[in-house]
Formats: C-alpha cells, structure tokens, sequence
C-alpha cells in the first residue's frame, strides 16, 4: 500500500514538475538549440521518472501486463518468485 500512496504519487509528480519546468525552459532560451536541449532534457527526466513509477511485473509490487490473461499472470508470479515476493507457496521446499 505504501507503494501506490507514496511512491507512485511523488513521482508522477516529479514528473508532472519536471514537463511543466521544461515547457517554460524551452520557451525561453536565446537560440534554437538550447530550446531544444532544455526540453529534451527534462522530457527525458520525466519520462523516466515516469517509468520508475509504473508497477512493473518485475517488481516486487508489480502487476500483470495483461490483466486476466493467463500470460500476464504467469509472467507476474515467475517474477514475483525471483525477486523473493510471497508467492503462497515454499521457496526450495517439497510439499508435503
């Protein structure tokens, strides 16, 4: 829970900050090119912090990538098993 109440919030965020910051930057440079290089700095800065925000089947907190197909889960929990997430079941055990 502390994922989606914090992390995701303050990154989108950042990066909703960091798009507004770069459309003024890019509106007030002296010459075409650092127009330029200021907006594709900071797009570039929000689209990753954008990507870090987004929850990743590979990570502990992650999601299917296709919701209710057999794929999305079956990628989720591979994953979620090699990262040491709970999965239910033992890790290296035999059930008994």
């Amino acid at each position: 829970m502390r994922y989606w109440a914090v992390e995701h919030v303050s990154l989108m965020l950042i990066a909703l900050a960091m798009v507004h910051v770069g459309r003024s930057r890019s509106r007030k440079g002296a010459t075409s090119a650092a127009k330029h290089r200021s907006a594709a700095i900071f797009y570039t800065l929000a689209l990753a912090a954008i990507l870090a925000a987004i929850p990743w089947p590979f990570l502990p907190q992650g999601r299917p990538l296709l919701p209710g197909s057999e794929l999305g889960s079956t990628l989720a929990s591979c994953t979620s098993v090699a990262w040491g997430a709970a999965s239910g079941k033992p890790a290296n055990r035999e059930h008994r």
